[in-house]
């Protein structure tokens, strides 16, 4: 405060110095009657003086100048800095845990909030919260919405999720329906694992979920991607989760009585992705889900910008 004041003070001294300089030098040089001039005139001096005068308001306005860059420079030489901190201590941190939940949700995948979030909660609760939440009040609010909301998604993903694995359990219960219709009736016999079930239950027990392969199919359903698109997106190799989920499906103790081919596998979850499409509660579902990825994707875009724009400046 005191520092500026003083600049303050200072504008107006140079100022005045420069004005009257200025009324000086014009005086003498139009003003016939002025006081001094006729003696100046008749010493031979007038010239000297009007220059002197000339020169100390162009001195005056000068140093003005000077000093009006050197407080720009030094303004934005210290906002340069609150810059350059502002990124290290608040941005670049919640760049990083906007990242983690943008990678996971436009997989729609679910993160470990408490293990893997470190940085929303700490700066929100300290003066780094109230600071960005004064300088870019929106941003802050859209944090807050997109950090507070991240439970709905994960309940809301898995409601969806659990609907998929319903859908999947109707589907496969018409698949061995058909089969005992065909004679296969080994599938209504007791499992010696589990006394108390048929073949039939224990399939429709386990193998629902297990089609989800390691967690990677069902969430390229939500998103309208086949099993092979899915798999070619994520791995690179069309067939990778059809394999791996083969052997997931498998690898149940129903095994002894009951194994699916991999063709098999693939005409089962190519059924039940077309159910997932048709579904209008499943894909609102979606929808929501891959909505606050994109509200997280555009956010990651916003803290990517306040971390690269000060440092090109």
């Amino acid at each position: 405060m005191k520092r500026k004041i003083t600049l303050v003070i200072g504008y107006w001294a140079l100022g005045l110095c420069a004005a009257f300089s200025l009324a000086v030098a014009v005086g003498l040089i139009i003003e016939p009657t002025y006081p001094l001039r006729a003696h100046l005139l008749k010493e031979g001096i007038l010239g000297a003086v009007i220059g002197l005068f000339g020169m100390l308001s162009a001195g005056f306005i000068a140093a003005i100048a000077l000093l009006y860059v050197n407080r720009q420079t030094l303004t934005y030489s210290w906002r340069r800095d609150q810059s350059l901190k502002d990124i290290e201590t608040i941005y670049e941190p919640l760049y990083q845990d906007v990242s983690i939940l943008t990678s996971a949700t436009e997989s729609l995948d679910f993160i470990n909030y408490a293990h893997e979030i470190h940085n929303w909660d700490r700066i929100k609760s300290t003066f780094l919260g109230t600071k960005l939440k004064l300088m870019e009040r929106q941003l802050y609010e859209e944090l807050q919405d997109l950090f507070s909301n991240y439970t709905e998604y994960v309940r809301t993903l898995s409601d969806a999720r659990e609907m998929v694995t319903d859908t999947a359990q109707r589907l496969i219960e018409k698949r061995l329906d058909q089969k005992i219709a065909e004679g296969n009736k080994g599938l209504l016999e007791t499992v010696s694992l589990e006394p108390t079930q048929t073949v039939k239950e224990q399939v429709l027990t386990v193998m629902p979920e297990r089609l989800d392969g390691d967690n990677n199919i069902f969430s390229g359903f939500l998103k309208g991607k086949s099993v092979r698109e899915w798999s070619a997106l994520q791995s690179g190799d069309e067939e990778s989760y059809l394999k791996t989920t083969t052997e997931i499906v498998n690898g149940a103790g129903y095994s002894t009585y009951l194994t699916f081919s991999i063709e098999e596998i693939q005409d089962i979850l190519d059924g039940l992705f077309n159910d997932v499409k048709a579904d209008a509660q499943i894909m609102k579902r979606a929808d929501w889900c891959l909505d606050f990825a994109r509200k997280a994707n555009q956010l990651q875009k916003k803290l990517e910008d306040h971390i690269i724009k000060p440092q090109l400046t």
